[in-house]
C-alpha cells in the first residue's frame, strides 16, 4: 500500500517540477516535501498530543493512558504499552503505534503547553522513529 502511495507522490512531484529523471529523494528536496508516511506519523503524534491535553472529543481523550511511575526517571510523560497479541489489532493499532512513538519523543516536545508550539517543534524533527514494517 505504501509503495502505491509513494508512486503517486513521485509521479505528482515529477509533473509539478517537470523533472522526469531525478531520484525521488531529490524531488522531495526541491520543495522541502516529506514522504506521505512521515506526514502520517506527524498527524498521529499530533492526535496523541491532543488526546493527552483534552483537545479532542471526550471519547478520544481516553484512548491513551499515562504510565504511572513511582520513582524519578529522566523521561517523563510516558504512555502505557499493552502487550500486542496480534499484528493487526496489536502492533498496527493506533493506540500501540501512537504510544510507542510518543514514548520515544524528546521531553521538550512532550511538555509544550500550546498546540501551535507543539506543531512548530514537531516540524523541526527530520525523521520520527516508529516500529512499523516500513521503517524497520
Amino acid at each position: 500500500m505504501n509503495e502505491a502511495i509513494e508512486r503517486v507522490q513521485r509521479c505528482a512531484l515529477r509533473i509539478v517540477y517537470n523533472d522526469y529523471t531525478s531520484d525521488f529523494d531529490i524531488l522531495l528536496s526541491y520543495g522541502n516535501h516529506l514522504k506521505i508516511h512521515e506526514i502520517n506519523k506527524r498527524y498521529l503524534i499530533t492526535e496523541v498530543y491532543k488526546c493527552l491535553n483534552g483537545l479532542n472529543p471526550i471519547f478520544l481523550n481516553d484512548l491513551f493512558a499515562k504510565k504511572i511511575i513511582n520513582y524519578s526517571l529522566r523521561t517523563t510523560n510516558l504512555l502505557k504499552l499493552s502487550k500486542p497479541r496480534t499484528l493487526t489489532y496489536g502492533r498496527k493499532s493506533i493506540v500501540y503505534r501512537g504510544s510507542r512513538m510518543w514514548n520515544i519523543l524528546d521531553i521538550k516536545l512532550k511538555t509544550t503547553a500550546k498546540i501551535e508550539h507543539f506543531k512548530n517543534l514537531l516540524k523541526q524533527y527530520e525523521i520520527i522513529k516508529c516500529n512499523c514494517h516500513l521503517c524497520a
